[in-house]
């Protein structure tokens, strides 16, 4: 009985990897080859074509989440260069959330990718050559979120008490007829947004 139900186990993933591989291959072939590679490994029970052709995928998942957080980071750059970038408002809150929401939903992938599929295999021996870039990419996109959203203007943050000293100043700027700052020195953002 244990063996029929390993059996069925073993066809059930088969099939499933199967599936996986059919709907990832318009995307990516070579992560479809080698998901179809394993799935003809597990019917022949050969762990060894099963361990290299899992490796295979997982480092065609590395690279495609490496790819995904350098287009995060130009989606997030070119939105905050349309949308953001020198406007004028009380309440920046939603685009904040937005923008956080996004960089987040990578980062969980990304970790997910590491936590679930490269320790695992390393555990059993299979080194994932470019894990390396994986860990670098978690920590540049954990940097950028960092440098964007830092000192971003929520609504709920208390506002920084008056800078007296600045106001001195500004008044007796407009007493002398000296021209005031321009609206793009006036408006918070360009600053934050680490461009490179």
């Amino acid at each position: 009985m244990a063996d029929t139900t390993n059996r069925s186990k073993l066809e059930a993933l088969t099939a499933r990897l199967k599936a996986i591989a059919d709907s990832v291959s318009p995307f990516s072939p070579e992560l479809a080859d080698a998901l179809q590679h394993m799935a003809a490994g597990i019917g022949y029970k050969d762990v060894v074509v099963v361990r290299s052709r899992w490796c295979d995928a997982v480092r065609v998942i590395i690279r495609h989440d490496v790819q995904h957080a350098e287009a995060t980071k130009e989606q997030v750059r070119s939105a905050w260069h349309e949308y953001i970038e020198g406007a004028v408002g009380e309440d920046f809150d939603q685009p904040y959330a937005l923008v956080a929401s996004t960089i987040d939903r990578q980062l969980e992938s990304m970790r997910t990718t590491r936590d679930k599929f490269v320790e695992p295999l390393s555990q059993v021996g299979c080194a994932v050559e470019n894990a390396r870039a994986l860990d670098d990419s978690i920590a540049a996109l954990e940097e950028f979120k960092e440098g964007v959203l830092n000192g971003w203007p929520l609504t709920s943050q208390p506002l920084p008490p008056p800078n007296r000293d600045r106001i001195a100043e500004a008044r007796a700027t407009f007493v002398r007829g000296e021209q005031g700052l321009r609206r793009s020195d006036l408006v918070w953002g360009t600053h934050a947004l680490m461009i490179e």
